[in-house]
């Protein structure tokens, strides 16, 4: 049905109108940013009355870079240069997928899908001056401490993840680290290393390492956990439970095909602590359909809530801090949970026209494409991606019965996942399982292996 574009455009602004009252919440809590990283009714105080806070930075990927907000559960990812628009695909695309999850058909809510997200918090732009010329203070590097501003740029919001626990980063280091490091040092003394706090640890099921001395953590540069790579046969070491984790994933990636409709490329899975105490938002954030259909995209000053008459202020609690600092101390006896972040590479797909009854509509449409194409968009998704995945054929001498077991697991929890959210409607995820298993093939007759691209 043709729909004239004034109508269309009248539809989008009463649906920006409906987010209007979280986005002028938003624009005034930023506003009140101050020192700590709390709520400061009083706008007058300022860096001239109070020391520096201390911004921490936790990590750099390829399009940001993520700064800690003081005393909060929150992190700021700010773009790195020229890419803008990588991250804000970042904002939307993360918006897509946790709506995915949270309306997944009701007989996954039953099973309790193992996997967390960080929690969208929110898109800050360099209009936001007031948030901006809070973000200033030290910052700790090798160096020491030296003072840092951050300079009004564009930045995403999202929860903070908190490192695995205490007992499960000691069995890492004990079972991976170099022994000259451990005959050097004690455990303690490493574990109380900023590198080694502050870390998380991603999940290569689709690797193996012969022995500790040849990993790739500790053979280039200095040992640390900080996005250290866990490969299977230090998981077997471990008693983790490499089954579930397969299983997981598994799930995790058909949901972000059927349900976001988004290839998945280039994400990671990675082990962190419990989730912190979410605080309630008064008012929830607009749709990822909304924030997709923005004229301006980043730029839009509906999304910025600049064209709201202000004074509401639903998102007060976005910045608060946690209700306990020993959230993120990693006790033992707490549980490692697995995370999916970095959405910055991921693609919508562009289905074939009839192929799937229950995709998800209200996203922008994308140009139908053939089969092939498709197919071909999701396998090299999986393959380009970090060796996450099991692989469904491995060159492996070591345990390859155990390798063809894991994917097994993958390919039946992936088709099973696949066929819940379709309703059995299309064949397009048994297609994308052969396409990956006959890839699979070709590079290990190749001499590839079952790795990454770039294996």
């Amino acid at each position: 049905m043709f729909v004239p574009k004034d109508r269309m455009l009248k539809s989008i602004l009463r649906m920006l109108n409906r987010c209007e009252y979280f986005f002028t919440g938003l624009h005034t809590t930023i506003q009140q940013f101050t020192k700590n990283g709390r709520l400061n009714i009083d706008s007058s105080t300022t860096h001239e009355d109070n020391d520096y806070q201390l911004f921490q930075q936790l990590g750099k990927g390829q399009c940001g870079t993520v700064y800690a907000l003081p005393d909060t559960d929150k992190v700021l990812k700010i773009m790195n240069p020229d890419k803008k628009d990588q991250l804000w695909n970042d904002c939307c695309m993360h918006k897509r997928i946790e709506e995915a999850f949270q309306q997944r058909p009701f007989e996954l809510h039953k099973q309790q899908i193992p996997i967390k997200i960080p929690q969208f918090g929110g898109w800050i732009p360099p209009v936001h001056v007031a948030f901006w010329q809070e973000c200033r203070g030290k910052s700790l590097s090798s160096e020491g401490e030296v003072e840092v501003q951050l300079l009004p740029t564009y930045g995403l919001i999202s929860s903070r993840i908190s490192p695995p626990p205490l007992a499960l980063r000691s069995a890492i280091l004990k079972t991976c680290a170099p022994k000259k490091l451990l005959r050097s040092h004690t455990t303690s003394d490493l574990l109380s290393r900023p590198e080694n706090k502050d870390c998380l640890i991603r999940l290569y099921l689709g690797r193996r390492s012969s022995s500790r001395h040849q990993h790739p953590s500790s053979s280039t540069s200095p040992f640390k956990l900080q996005n250290f790579d866990l490969t299977l046969n230090e998981m077997e070491t471990l008693n983790l439970p490499t089954t579930t984790y397969a299983k997981t994933m598994a799930q995790t990636l058909a949901i972000l095909h059927w349900k976001a409709n988004v290839d998945g490329n280039d994400i990671e899975f990675v082990l962190g602590g419990p989730s912190p105490l979410q605080l309630p938002i008064i008012s929830p954030p607009p749709s990822a359909a909304v924030l997709e259909l923005l004229p301006h995209g980043p730029d839009d000053p509906w999304y910025f809530g600049l064209a709201g008459k202000g004074g509401s202020e639903p998102a007060r609690d976005a910045l608060l801090p946690s209700h306990s600092d020993s959230t993120y101390a990693g006790d033992e006896g707490e549980k490692a949970a697995m995370y999916l972040l970095d959405f910055n590479q991921c693609t919508p797909l562009n289905l074939p026209r009839s192929s799937n009854p229950q995709q998800t509509s209200s996203y922008p449409s994308t140009p139908p494409a053939s089969t092939e194409t498709t197919i071909l968009q999701l396998q090299r998704s999986f393959f380009f991606n970090d060796p996450y995945y099991p692989r469904p054929y491995t060159t492996s001498r070591f345990a390859p019965d155990k390798d063809k077991e894991l994917w097994n697991t993958f390919k039946s929890a992936y088709l099973e996942t696949s066929n819940l959210i379709t309703r059995a409607g299309t064949e397009l995820p048994q297609l994308f399982i052969q396409a990956v298993e006959k890839e699979a093939t070709r590079r290990a007759e190749a001499g590839k292996g079952g790795g990454n691209l770039f294996a």
